[in-house]
Formats: C-alpha cells, sequence, structure tokens
C-alpha cells in the first residue's frame, strides 16, 4: 500500500508540474492564456489533483490502519482526510467538469487540437 501512494503521489506532482510549465510557458501572452486549451488544461489538473490527493490518503490510511483514526498520534490522519475530502466540494469538481464539456464542444467546433 505505501507502494501505491507513493506511485500516486509522483503521478499527481507530475501533473501539477505539467500545470505550472504550461503556465510559465504560457504567463507572458495574454491569447495563450485566454485559449480554450488553456482553460481544459487549468480545469483537468483542479480536477485529477482533488481525486488524486483523496486517493493518496486513503492510501496512506490504509498503511498505518486504526492508527490513522486516532487523534494526537504521530499516524493521524483525520485532519488530511477531512481537507482532502472538501477538496473536489469546494471546487466544485462537478461544475469544472460539466465547463469543461462545453469548452471541448466550442474548441471542437473551431477545428482546434486540445493541446493548442
Amino acid at each position: 500500500r505505501l507502494a501505491e501512494a507513493a506511485n500516486e503521489l509522483q503521478a499527481m506532482r507530475s501533473t501539477v508540474v505539467a500545470g505550472l510549465d504550461r503556465y510559465e510557458a504560457a504567463k507572458g501572452d495574454p491569447d495563450a492564456l485566454s485559449a480554450i486549451g488553456f482553460s481544459i488544461m487549468l480545469n483537468n489538473v483542479k480536477t485529477t489533483v482533488s481525486g488524486q490527493a483523496v486517493d493518496i490518503v486513503q492510501r496512506a490510511l490504509s498503511v498505518v490502519g486504526i492508527a490513522g483514526y486516532k487523534n494526537g498520534t504521530p499516524f493521524s490522519l483525520g485532519r488530511q482526510l477531512r481537507d482532502v475530502l472538501s477538496a473536489p466540494l469546494m471546487i466544485s469538481n462537478d461544475r469544472i467538469l460539466s465547463n469543461t464539456a462545453n469548452l471541448l464542444l466550442v474548441q471542437k467546433g473551431s477545428g482546434k487540437l486540445l493541446s493548442a
């Protein structure tokens, strides 16, 4: 379980770094920042990472077992679990995914590729 959690954490970090790299490449270009493909990419980073964070904490909880539920121990994960479970709600993944679907339809109609 520890190896799975570490693997998922590495994948999440890669998603964040790729998003940051894409932002760094576009930050001086207002057209690139306002492009549909850029908005889609940002939405994908938000929804993907918020879901991955939940999975990582749940995997960590399976590693430490019942000690993760106890407060005040070095293995307590109650706060982390609460925080990551709220992330998809606070950023409203359903709303973001709905907006992304609409952006994808608009982009498809424009003939541009997703990576644009």
